[in-house]
């Protein structure tokens, strides 16, 4: 059987596999990667529901595949729950596991297999350093990554080499190693210490600012942004339910209707109906009526003044004329009987006023839409 180091090259890879969610029963998940050593897997579980990933007990499955150029198999000795995930996550241990002796011979197998682990390193060194490029905090990593690469190719290039400067080529290779091994290490280093920050610290590319731990504070600070739900509650109190406004448009805005004596559901407009109640009509059980504000003036409720007693807030007044008196002047005469030799004068009024004016008393005025907020 091929395995790895036979024909088999470490093809790009992320060397994560899932995560799976578990049907009815499954026990088999696949790993999509090759792999040295069983130990190489970390075999991640995650509850239905769950946040956070836990390393399952190596005593819960086992393992296929090792060596083998297309991956394997992990097997639960348990079906997982339905519902739950697994990812199977490669983390090879950073450890050199040959030697090439300067001056001596060297297999070819063993270094293939030394060169392949090296690129295993990298592979995962890069996965988890793409997983933190959204907080801009892997360029050394990466700067490692890079070297770690470059040894692994010198590596390579010196195992080609021909039979007869074979002990030139294991020293040169030996070294490379090492340097491939050390960049290597430095760059797993440099990707741990960019995963050790804590993340909550800085915010995301793509979180539009959702990772703020206190947005009310960052609105202040950025000169007083507000939520919808802050403005509307800005928008209640400066405008509150039951305002009365007079409109210059012939239709009402959002959250406004027209005062035209119309009945409204209370279950529709309850915070309106807690302002109404049922002074202007309705059943005050499932119904109750808007002003009929139309043609008519709004007037200050007297509040105990003495110019217009007897009111109270909603009631409407019919027109009326301010009792006043007018002058009158004779219009006809007539002599009067001589008493005791003198004479009297008498008159008579006849006639009255000529009629002027329109068919109300009002001062100049302008029309506009009587609304109230409703909603």
């Amino acid at each position: 059987m091929a395995t790895m180091s036979q024909g088999f090259p470490i093809t790009p890879s992320s060397r994560l596999s899932g995560p799976y969610t578990a049907g009815a029963g499954q026990t088999v998940f696949s790993v999509t990667f090759p792999f040295q050593r069983a130990a190489d897997l970390s075999v991640q579980v995650r509850a239905i529901g769950g946040l956070s990933w836990t390393v399952a007990p190596d005593t819960d499955y086992s393992i296929t595949g090792v060596m083998a150029p297309g991956g394997g198999t992990v097997t639960f000795a348990v079906a997982r729950p339905t519902g739950s995930q697994v990812r199977i996550v490669g983390k090879a241990p950073i450890a050199s596991e040959s030697d090439a002796v300067p001056a001596a011979s060297f297999d070819s197998y063993t270094f293939n297999t030394a060169i392949d682990r090296v690129v295993i390193w990298v592979q995962e060194v890069r996965r988890d350093m793409d997983a933190l490029d959204a907080t801009g905090l892997i360029e050394v990593a990466q700067e490692a990554a890079d070297a770690a690469v470059a040894a692994a190719a010198t590596a390579t290039g010196a195992a080609s080499a021909t039979a007869a400067d074979a002990a030139a080529a294991s020293s040169a290779a030996s070294a490379a190693s090492g340097q491939a091994t050390a960049a290597a290490a430095s760059a797993a280093a440099a990707a741990a210490s960019a995963a050790s920050i804590d993340l909550s610290n800085y915010l995301t590319k793509t979180g539009n600012l959702g990772g703020l731990a206190d947005k009310a504070a960052a609105r202040t600070n950025l000169g007083g942004l507000y939520t919808m739900s802050e403005v509307d509650a800005l928008f209640d109190a400066i405008v509150p339910i039951g305002i009365p406004v007079m409109w210059d448009g012939s239709t009402p805005p959002t959250r406004f209707l027209v005062r035209d004596g119309g009945l409204l559901n209370i279950v529709d407009f309850p915070e309106l109906f807690a302002v109404y109640g049922t002074q202007y009509g309705g059943n005050g059980t499932t119904t109750f009526a808007k002003p009929d504000d139309r043609g008519l003036f709004d007037r200050g409720l007297d509040l105990g003044r003495g110019y217009d007693t007897g009111r109270t807030i909603g009631s409407e007044q019919a027109d009326a004329f301010k009792a006043h008196t007018h002058p009158t002047y004779p219009t006809a005469f007539s002599d009067a009987a001589s008493v005791g030799g003198g004479w009297s004068m008498s008159s008579s009024q006849t006639g009255n006023t000529g009629s002027t004016g329109g068919t109300e008393t009002r001062p100049r005025n302008r029309a506009r839409l009587p609304i109230v907020r409703a909603w």
